[in-house]
């Protein structure tokens, strides 16, 4: 799996970082459940997104707006390690995005389930009901002078790539925004 992370700073290469900065921080980062760090890991899967969509080139005209319909969610938070002497946490959750009518219109489709399904890249997401998930990695760590929190995130590429397609195939078209999640749980 790719590991996804995003800078504030844009610097995006084949690994991306998010960083926020920390005001009257000690020396541990701030926890997997942080209203902080659950913020970061959503910014970094839209991120990653729109750079998905800035990669489809023709097609990324079908995913114009995608940022205003599509609300990432993170449940099940999970920490996994801590290490205080560094400052760093590993974590694992569950990354959502709750489903517009039509994509759960298009995941009922005989066609979509046999072929875009049994697809190995998107095996991983778990559709239930009005929503796709993944389980997803991200570490929480300060930088060095403990004034900004790093967030890296791994394996959401699945999802991403899942959102992507339904976008293309018209699963989060414009005149689903009504019914779409509004970013204001971000």
């Amino acid at each position: 799996m790719k590991k996804i992370f995003l800078n504030r700073c844009i610097r995006i290469s084949a690994t991306l970082a998010t960083m926020a900065s920390l005001t009257g921080c000690g020396s541990v980062a701030p926890a997997c459940g942080d209203t902080e760090t659950l913020a970061l890991v959503s910014s970094i899967a839209m991120k990653s997104l729109l750079q998905k969509r800035n990669e489809l080139g023709v097609a990324a005209a079908l995913l114009a707006g995608i940022e205003d319909r599509v609300a990432f969610t993170v449940s099940s938070v999970r920490t996994v390690k801590i290490n205080e002497k560094i400052g760093w946490t590993s974590c694992e959750a569950t990354l959502a995005v709750k489903l517009p009518e039509k994509a759960k219109q298009l995941l009922e489709h005989p066609l979509f389930s046999q072929v875009i399904l049994t697809d190995p890249a998107l095996r991983e997401v778990q559709v239930d009901g009005g929503s796709a998930s993944i389980a997803v990695a991200y570490t929480s760590q300060l930088t060095d002078d403990k004034t900004q929190q790093s967030v890296a995130l791994s394996d959401a590429q699945s999802l991403v790539d899942f959102i992507a397609t339904l976008a293309t195939i018209g699963g989060f078209s414009v005149d689903e925004t009504a019914t779409s999640p509004s970013k204001k749980g971000l």
